[in-house]
């Protein structure tokens, strides 16, 4: 071939590699999909949820553990047609070409559920937010609906605003941001009824993104009579991306699709020249709008993700701010104290975002910002000794930062009548069910912990078993066994029990209702958890709360840093960090290893920097080395260790080498059967923090 021929044909392969690399085409619920835009690091749930505006498909762990994402993907394979469940927080967007997805909105609607939705929705079983995962973790046994004791009754005087949702995947994000700034809100769906908001009495509404265009015909809106609410009673009102457009619409504005998308980091450019009202009110002056105020730079960073764009804005409205693409970036109209902007100033990639919110929280609304965890406490102690009764509580402890704190709460509301009881499956932390134990009664005065060993049911029943999932069922179903066993030992009618349970508030907003997430006590419906005999009800006295929030509370009941500080650790705990056969052998090794790692991050001062730390073993994988001399062949220990803000994406720790080095030569010297040590430097995505 001469060289001429030979760069025709080249480039006509790179033509074809480009267009390959960048052109996808799929079936989605039956309808054909083509993408012209993709990029490596975009997931199948972004795609969905954000693109196509198919919420149904919800964002949970983001470990592809709890199945909220989980998406059916069809595939034409060895002359037929192949069906697999896919977790879609998990699968790059490029895996499913030439596929078929069916999501949940395929299978079924409103009008005319699928038998499968029908039942989950008559056992009130939808999935309950991002901590759930299979097996060991209660919160997926256990159904919800409305009804028991409200959190926020008698508290109708404390400032409080409203985040209404319109399915953004951050919308949490939001009400983080606003308790940072001490004032209370909770999370609504966008499909809330007058009633729900006269109720809450909000002194502000904050509306949020969502991945529908406002002028569809599907899209959700608030009810007039809502506007006509917020009207009447001259409630500040915050749009957020979707959030903006929808407001803008309703009163008079118009939005369109936009020219160009923006996805991404956007320079915000800050007016200096919008008339405002002085504080006292008697005239007019020059400068920025207030949600702006004490930020310094004429342009910050901000985060988009949207498509459309303000094209028009109400009467008495005007541009705040603006970027390269749209005028509108930011608005205002002060006299009714309506504030929107197109980007995102709850994420972390808008750096100035929470002092935008804390500015309207605190200067648009007027509140005090005097929301805390004292207060919180006071106030949840009086409500569960006033509607608990002379009813017992029962928990299972298990000595992470969600149990003991909420079992220090139950038990200094209801004193002995709350039995705790604690699981020792043999796959804890080394040592972990004797030092809870002492913990807990040193610093809980009166508590008396039960520890449960079962330990040796657990091995025998895992015995063979390498494959995660299986594992983890056989955990969950050996701990409710072992649940069952311990309630029965304590002789309590359960008719007069109630089951404690640590849920935050991540685990509700995924299935928050129209009347929203305000009880602490739920009856229990056997969905797949406890036997059908053993019906009780819960209570969830932290679920208003975030981890931060839940870790203040424990400070304030007096707990000591070690529990409140302390790392997450998974429900079927060592189960799923030793990679393969679970044997006692295997879990002792591991517990050592591990123990040891925590042990030198605590004395290095660099424990309290870190997210999440922990040792894996590699049971299955071996390695040749040298001790002494002799030749070993041994197991291998991988340590992991990672920064993140919320768990649904990390980064691995930049470990100074000599903390590494000492924590290697510890492990290797004094825990039998490891000779080779390892770091993972693994971000996810595209890995998760747990290896199985």
């Amino acid at each position: 071939m001469d060289v001429a021929a030979a760069a025709a044909k080249a480039a006509g392969l790179q033509a074809k590699d480009l267009r390959w690399k960048t052109r996808l085409s799929f079936f989605v619920n039956g309808s054909k999909v083509e993408v012209p835009d993709a990029e490596p690091h975009h997931t199948l749930l972004w795609f969905l949820r954000d693109r196509l505006g198919l919420t149904g498909t919800k964002l949970g762990c983001g470990e592809g553990g709890c199945g909220a994402c989980t998406v059916t993907v069809a595939s034409y394979e060895d002359g037929q047609v192949a069906h697999r469940a896919v977790n879609a927080c998990l699968a790059p967007l490029c895996s499913v070409d030439g596929c078929h997805v069916t999501t949940v909105e395929g299978i079924g609607t409103s009008a005319t559920p699928h038998a499968v939705q029908r039942r989950v929705a008559e056992l009130h079983g939808s999935q309950p937010g991002p901590e759930a995962t299979d097996g060991f973790d209660g919160k997926r046994r256990f159904g919800r609906f409305d009804g028991g004791v409200d959190m926020m009754a008698g508290m109708e005087k404390q400032e409080r605003l409203l985040v209404i949702d319109f399915g953004s995947q951050v919308s949490h994000l939001i009400c983080r941001r606003v308790r940072e700034a001490g004032v209370y809100c909770e999370l609504r769906s966008c499909l809330l009824t007058l009633s729900d908001v006269t109720s809450f009495h909000p002194q502000g509404i904050i509306l949020s993104g969502g991945p529908h265009s406002v002028y569809d015909k599907d899209a959700p809106h608030l009810s007039k009579d809502i506007w006509s609410y917020i009207d009447e009673k001259k409630l500040p009102v915050f749009g957020i991306c979707y959030g903006l457009q929808e407001m803008c619409q309703a009163l008079g504005g118009k939005v369109e699709a936009g020219t160009k998308r923006e996805f991404g980091h956007a320079e915000l450019l800050i007016r200096n020249d919008v008339a405002h009202l002085t504080k006292d009110g008697s005239k007019k002056v020059k400068g920025r709008s207030p949600v702006f105020e004490g930020i310094a730079a004429e342009s910050v960073p901000v985060w988009m993700s949207h498509g459309d764009k303000v094209t028009e804005i109400p009467p008495g409205f005007h541009s705040i701010a603006y970027t390269s693409n749209t005028e509108f970036a930011a608005v205002e109209d002060q006299d009714r104290h309506f504030y929107g902007v197109q980007f995102h100033p709850e994420v972390t990639h808008t750096p100035s975002g929470a002092a935008m919110i804390k500015n309207f929280v605190l200067k648009v609304v007027g509140c005090k910002g005097e929301w805390n965890m004292h207060d919180f406490c006071q106030k949840q102690i009086d409500i569960i000794m006033n509607k608990m009764g002379e009813k017992y509580v029962v928990g299972a402890v298990s000595g992470g930062v969600d149990s003991s704190v909420a079992a220090a709460l139950v038990h200094k509301a209801i004193g002995d009548r709350f039995r705790p009881f604690m699981v020792d499956t043999g796959l804890l932390r080394k040592d972990e069910a004797k030092i809870v134990k002492e913990r807990l009664e040193k610093h809980i005065p009166g508590m008396k912990l039960k520890v449960l060993d079962e330990s040796a049911h657990f091995y025998k029943e895992l015995a063979g078993v390498s494959e995660p999932e299986k594992k983890r069922k056989i955990i969950g179903r050996l701990f409710v066994e072992a649940f069952e066993k311990a309630v029965s030992e304590m002789g309590l009618p359960h008719e007069k029990c109630l089951l404690l349970q640590g849920t935050l508030y991540p685990d509700v907003i995924e299935s928050t209702s129209y009347k929203g997430p305000s009880s602490i006590i739920k009856t229990h419906h056997n969905v797949g958890g406890l036997p059908d005999r053993m019906k009780m009800e819960v209570i969830e006295p932290l679920r208003l709360l975030f981890k931060d929030e839940v870790r203040a509370l424990g400070n304030e009941l007096g707990l000591p840093v070690t529990s409140v500080m302390r790392h997450p650790f998974p429900g079927p705990g060592l189960g799923i960090r030793i990679i393969g056969e679970v044997t006692k052998e295997s879990a002792e090794t591991l517990s050592a290893a591990d123990d040891i790692y925590i042990e030198e991050l605590r004395k290095a001062g660099h424990y309290d920097k870190i997210g999440q730390a922990f040792a894996v073993l590699l049971p299955t994988v071996r390695s040749v080395g040298v001790m002494g001399d002799h030749r070993t062949y041994e197991n291998v220990c991988v340590l992991r260790a990672v920064t993140t803000t919320d768990f649904m994406t990390a980064d691995w720790y930049d470990m100074p080498h000599d903390v590494l080095a000492r924590i290697s030569n510890r492990i290797i010297n004094e825990v039998k059967g490891i000779n080779r040590v390892c770091y993972d430097v693994s971000s996810k995505p595209p890995a998760t923090i747990e290896w199985e």
